[in-house]
């Protein structure tokens, strides 16, 4: 039987939820936002921190004791909590912690990690750091935090960009192509008193969308700090949160725009039947991308879709009731 939305599971390392499942109980599983490892508890709530396992002493890592730093230096490269998060992903972060491992950054140095890989082979042994040679596991390490960056960067920054540059294609068509096009096929039938000109009718539909994306955005920013009210739901820092919703709205808008014009021109749009084509079409897009862009689970892609959905709808039928009352 499937757990409810109550039932969650916590990363004890950044405090992201999950649902909790009982087919998961003992099992190690790995955190999404932060890579971190833990055990799922046998009860919903917080999951059971897994220690690494220590590396072997292979008699390679020498130390110098003499210049080994005194412990009240080490603690200054001990970063601040800043709040609980980092300052760049607003990841949670423990108190002390030098690196997010969500997004690679270093607090105490205020940059990201980066890697850096040798141009040509040499023969010659590497030169060993003043304080030993790099195990094992600390390249393993760095190699995880340049995977996690390099995924933080394509979800917050990459795949956005990428729909936004598709849905600005579909608004191109829409105006160039298929509004004039339907504009025509309108005219032509008499279904207007007035006929208008292909220019009008461009503009008319580019000011319509502008307005929508006003209208919406908005709209589904509310819904994205619902979702973190009711669930736990991480949306990372505001400008992120910001392109990413404006990726969605330009994306979504303009393929339904598409699929509405194109039904006019083939059919003059099914009625009342061809909302509910397009509804059938637009959803197996906006549902992917929410879970890619923000993490989202089932439930919580299906209240952002009705807020898609019903939204404008509900705020239309309430200016005109508010224009009856004025008027």
């Amino acid at each position: 039987m499937p757990s409810s939305s109550s039932e969650r599971v916590t990363c004890p390392t950044c405090g992201k939820g999950y649902r909790w499942q009982s087919s998961l109980v003992g099992r190690k599983v790995t955190c999404k936002a932060c890579g971190s490892e833990f055990e799922v508890p046998s009860v919903p709530g917080e999951g059971i921190a897994i220690e690494p396992e220590p590396v072997a002493d292979d008699g390679t890592y020498e130390l110098d004791l003499e210049a080994a730093e005194p412990e009240a230096a080490k603690a200054t490269h001990a970063a601040p909590s800043n709040n609980g998060k980092c300052p760049v992903c607003n990841t949670p972060v423990r108190d002390g912690a030098v690196i997010c491992m969500n997004c690679g950054f270093n607090m105490a140095e205020g940059k990201r990690m980066e890697t850096a890989v040798a141009d040509t082979p040499t023969t010659e042994a590497p030169e060993e750091p003043e304080q030993g040679k790099i195990t094992r596991q600390m390249q393993r390490d760095m190699q995880t935090v340049a995977d996690t960056h390099r995924q933080y960067v394509w979800q917050e920054y990459m795949l956005p960009i990428i729909l936004l540059c598709v849905g600005f294609a579909f608004v191109l068509i829409n105006t160039l192509g298929l509004v004039p096009a339907v504009n025509e096929m309108l005219n032509s039938k008499g279904a207007v008193w007035v006929p208008i000109t292909n220019g009008q009718a461009m503009v008319g539909y580019l000011i319509a969308f502008v307005l929508t994306l006003v209208l919406m955005i908005p709209l589904l920013f509310g819904g994205i700090f619902l979702m973190a009210a009711l669930f736990g739901s991480a949306f990372g820092n505001l400008f992120t949160a910001a392109l990413k919703l404006l990726a969605l709205t330009v994306f979504v808008v303009g393929l339904d725009n598409l699929i509405d014009l194109l039904l006019d021109l083939a059919t003059g749009g099914f009625g009342g039947i061809g909302y509910f084509v397009r509804l059938m079409i637009v959803l197996p897009a906006f549902y992917p991308i929410c879970t890619k862009l923000f993490d989202m689970e089932g439930h919580e892609v299906w209240i952002m879709f009705l807020i898609y959905v019903i939204g404008p709808i509900a705020i239309g039928m309430l200016a005109m009731m508010i224009a009856m009352s004025l008027f």
